[in-house]
C-alpha cells in the first residue's frame, strides 16, 4: 500500500481526496510559496470575476452566425484567443447577458473540460464577447500584469494547480472560489512587463503568419481562376521580405533555449 505524508498545514478540510495530495501536486504548491519573490491568490489580484451563464440563461438556440462572440474552452489555446472556430449571439441576447460580459483587456480562463487555459480578450475586430458556462472572465485591477498573470496561468505551475484545485466526478470542473484561490507569484513590475511583452509579441507574430497564410491561399486560388493582380502580389512579396529583414528569424539550427 502506498503512502503519501503532507504536513498539517497542508491539510484542506474541505479537500480531503486522494488525487489532491498527490505528491506532485503538493510540490506544486510548495514550490509556488517558497518562489524567490512574493505571491497572493488570484482572487486579490483582479476584479469582477465572473463565470458563464447556464443553461437556463442561453442555449445553442440562442446561437447566430453573426453578431457578438461567445469565448468557449475551444476557444482559448497557448496564451491566444482563435475565433476561427467561434459561436455568436445577437446583440440583443448579449445585452440580456449584460453581467457575462468581456471587454477587450479582460483576462479568460476555461474553468470545465481542459481546466486552465488563459488568454487576454484583445481581439482587434471585436470590443466585447460573452463567455458560456466554461469560461471564467477577470478584470485587470493593476495589481499585477494581465499578460504575465495569463503567462504564469499556462506555464506548467500555473497548470498544475489549476489541475490541482479543479474536481468532479463527471467533468472536470474549478468554480469561482477555486478559481480565486489560485496562487501567483508577484515578481517586480518591470520582470511582469518584459514577460508581458512577449506574451503580446506572440499574438501578433501569430496574426501575421495568419494573414500571410490566408494570403497565399488566397494568390494559389487566383491563380486558377485567372484574377491574380500579379503587380500586388510582387509589392506584397516585396513588404513580407523587407519585414523580415528588418526582423531576421534565427536558422533553424541555432538553439533558442539557451
Amino acid at each position: 500500500m502506498y503512502t503519501n505524508f503532507v504536513e498539517n498545514e497542508e491539510l484542506d478540510l474541505i479537500r480531503l481526496d486522494a488525487e489532491y495530495y498527490q505528491p506532485d501536486m503538493v510540490a506544486v504548491t510548495r514550490k509556488l510559496r517558497d518562489n524567490p519573490y512574493s505571491y497572493d491568490v488570484l482572487g486579490n489580484l483582479v476584479s469582477k470575476m465572473k463565470d458563464g451563464p447556464g443553461g437556463w440563461a442561453v442555449s445553442t438556440d440562442d446561437y447566430t452566425d453573426t453578431g457578438v462572440p461567445v469565448l468557449r474552452g475551444v476557444n482559448i489555446s497557448d496564451a491566444t484567443i482563435d475565433l476561427d472556430d467561434c459561436v455568436f449571439i445577437s446583440q440583443e441576447k448579449h445585452k440580456e447577458l449584460d453581467k457575462h460580459k468581456v471587454l477587450r483587456g479582460d483576462i479568460v480562463i476555461s474553468v470545465r473540460g481542459t481546466v486552465g487555459r488563459a488568454a487576454v480578450f484583445d481581439d482587434q475586430q471585436y470590443d466585447e464577447a460573452s463567455i458560456n458556462a466554461a469560461i471564467v472572465r477577470m478584470r485587470p485591477t493593476g495589481k499585477i500584469d494581465p499578460y504575465f498573470l495569463v503567462a504564469f496561468l499556462n506555464c506548467y505551475y500555473g497548470r498544475k494547480q489549476t489541475e490541482r484545485i479543479s474536481n468532479g466526478a463527471v467533468q472536470i470542473n474549478m468554480n469561482l472560489t477555486e478559481t480565486a484561490s489560485n496562487l501567483v507569484p508577484t515578481p517586480p513590475q518591470e520582470i511582469q512587463e518584459a514577460i508581458g511583452r512577449r506574451v503580446k509579441m506572440l499574438n501578433f507574430l501569430r496574426r501575421k503568419v495568419d494573414a500571410l497564410y490566408d494570403s497565399i491561399l488566397r494568390d494559389a486560388e487566383s491563380v486558377v481562376e485567372g484574377s491574380l493582380d500579379a503587380d500586388q502580389l510582387l509589392e506584397e512579396t516585396k513588404q513580407v521580405e523587407e519585414w523580415l529583414a528588418a526582423n531576421p528569424l534565427p536558422e533553424p539550427n541555432e538553439r533558442q533555449d539557451k
